[in-house]
């Protein structure tokens, strides 16, 4: 808000140090890690390994462009997916019907953790639903993703917008608005199954609002990336362990506030591992988890 108004020389007074320590840690951090990767000799094909060699080229990055972008990478890749899978976890345990349903569905596709692959993970229907219903309940990213509008204006739901004007749909906003979803302050996974959405009362959602990762050309390029990883640890996490909330996280959303990401408090679970039966079948015992 200080570039906004034009006040940003005026942000370091305002600024706490502990903020502005952290971010500077962060930026090291990142900018120590692409420069460890751009010194080492290797044939695998990373992500960088493609960025490194187009530097050279008329359309390659510098390497400050390199280190910001890489910047941007960690948070998008880090702290969106611990907040979903926080969310994820807060709402499951809090509604025992739905955790019950995952954990069928998971120990029922799968006799043993080598049979979990990202093949066959995209195909637990029930998991897709209560993912999509977190993402619309408790978006990581909660904001207004900000675009300008473009040279010569644009008519936007009926109305002219001049150039230049920057304008965004608050994800938080929408997906909590009663003319959009029925009941949307409540976890409801089952307006997003098949045999459900379509039919009285979630007939009349407006599903495709549901836009978490952003939309059109600027859209999130890690999304299936994030996909692929959220299912992946949740149903690994779902298959080797049983779940509850611990008695002092019941309050865990109450009062949680949003300064572009979630200030989210500790969230406690208990866990306690489920062993394996020589069948490779999952049974429970009593063996603890951490």
């Amino acid at each position: 808000m200080f570039k906004y108004y034009g006040l940003l020389p005026l942000q370091g007074f305002f600024t706490p140090k502990s903020i502005a320590g952290a971010r500077k840690r962060n930026i090291k951090r990142v900018v120590d890690t692409v420069n460890h990767r751009a010194e080492r000799v290797t044939d695998r094909k990373d992500f960088l390994h493609y960025i490194l060699t187009t530097m050279e080229s008329e359309k390659g990055m510098s390497r400050e462009e390199m280190n910001a972008n890489a910047f941007s990478f960690s948070i998008a890749g880090s702290e969106s997916l611990a907040t979903l899978l926080s969310g994820f976890t807060y709402y499951i345990l809090s509604h025992p019907e739905v955790y019950k349903k995952l954990v069928i569905e998971v120990r029922s596709t799968f006799n043993s953790k080598e049979h979990i692959q990202l093949s066959s993970i995209n195909n637990l229907g029930y998991l897709n639903a209560v993912l999509l219903e977190s993402l619309r309940i408790y978006p990581p990213v909660a904001v207004t993703l900000p675009r300008v509008v473009s040279y010569g204006g644009e008519v936007i739901d009926g109305r002219f917008v001049p150039s230049g004007t920057t304008v965004g749909v608050n994800h938080f906003a929408c997906y909590h608005d009663p003319r959009n979803f029925h009941r949307p302050d409540d976890f409801l996974p089952q307006r997003w199954l098949p045999e459900t959405k379509d039919h009285t009362p979630f007939d009349k959602d407006n599903r495709n609002c549901l836009q978490p990762f952003s939309f059109g050309p600027r859209n999130c390029l890690g999304k299936n990336l994030a996909w692929a990883e959220m299912r992946m640890i949740i149903t690994n996490l779902l298959f080797h362990f049983d779940m509850e909330l611990d008695p002092g996280a019941s309050q865990w959303l109450v009062d949680q506030k949003i300064f572009g990401f979630w200030v989210k408090p500790p969230l406690l679970v208990n866990l306690k591992r489920r062993g394996i039966s020589s069948s490779s079948r999952p049974t429970v015992d009593s063996q603890e988890g951490s």
